[in-house]
């Protein structure tokens, strides 16, 4: 068994767990305008004020507005080259899906239908998009762990002992922008901010058993089941900070092509890299690796 697994932004391994090794809050100016659009889409935005998607339609010409920035993406360096690739993924992807689904959202707000998406993405958002996917090894749409999840939180306040509470986090990028939705996210983010604990013992129960030391054995099972217990008592925060009947209406961003021919038809086209359309599976917490890794080792 590996000490860690990195792709260079997740370092899965008893220092971090399931978490990114870090977050950037601040790029490059030059992808000033894409920061300063997508801190403008939400519904609600963090100064309280209504953003973009709260006008209907306002999105097509805001993106209309945005240079494309393939070529100041092509031409990266940096020595944290990653960790700026992971954020524009996040603002890309935030992107994309607010233009695509903006006309499903507000038939949903509407009447509870679903209208069909915008399924051709414009080369200007299209073609940046692909190369950071291309360059992180991620597909061009919005996922569980680059990100709407464990890609899209600051740490306020740390904790030695990983036990933190929703106000210890501050989540980056929002669609509704919401306390619904902003607690959603918060809470898939303190269930893992535990993950770092869980390795570990994974990695002492399998240097337990090579040393023949039962004892150490014990105390990693012992260690791993409190660990279990943390995290699902933040799981449980979920049904008193997130109201449960909010939560159709950001769902409707996450939503994924594949197998949602009713939405999204044949697919998405992005302009100007492909000439097929192409289908991709929405973003949900069932992406999240805890439950996996503890099946594998049980």
């Amino acid at each position: 068994m590996k000490e860690e697994y990195t792709d260079g932004f997740f370092n899965v391994s008893k220092k971090y767990g399931f978490l990114p090794t870090q977050i950037v809050k601040d790029i490059p100016s030059n992808y000033k305008l894409l920061v300063d659009l997508c801190n403008e889409l939400p519904i609600l935005k963090k100064n309280n004020q209504f953003g973009i998607l709260h006008y209907p339609n306002l999105i097509c010409e805001k993106v209309k507005e945005l240079p494309n920035l393939l070529f100041y993406i092509e031409a990266l360096e940096s020595p944290n080259r990653i960790f700026i690739l992971q954020t524009l993924f996040r603002y890309y992807s935030f992107l994309t899906s607010s233009y695509c689904l903006e006309p499903t959202y507000n038939s949903y707000i509407k009447d509870k239908t679903y209208a069909k998406a915008r399924t051709t993405i414009p080369e200007n958002i299209a073609e940046p998009y692909c190369k950071v996917a291309e360059l992180l090894g991620c597909y061009p749409w919005l996922e569980y762990h680059y990100s709407y999840g464990l890609g899209n939180y600051t740490i306020l306040n740390h904790k030695s002992n990983n036990d933190y509470m929703l106000e210890d986090i501050e989540v980056e990028s929002l669609f509704c922008g919401d306390i619904d939705e902003i607690n959603f996210i918060k809470v898939h983010v303190l269930i893992n901010l535990y993950t770092p604990q869980l390795i570990s013992n994974i990695h002492n129960v399998f240097e337990g058993i090579q040393m023949n030391r039962s004892d150490l054995i014990i105390e990693a099972l012992q260690e791993m089941n409190t660990c279990v217990h943390n995290m699902n008592e933040k799981r449980m925060l979920m049904w008193t900070n997130s109201n449960t009947n909010r939560y159709g209406a950001y769902r409707i961003f996450l939503m994924g092509s594949k197998g949602n021919e009713t939405i999204f038809e044949d697919g998405l086209l992005y302009e100007n890299v492909d000439k097929e359309r192409k289908k991709y599976r929405g973003e949900t917490g069932a992406q999240d690796d805890i439950i996996p890794t503890l099946d594998i080792f049980t």
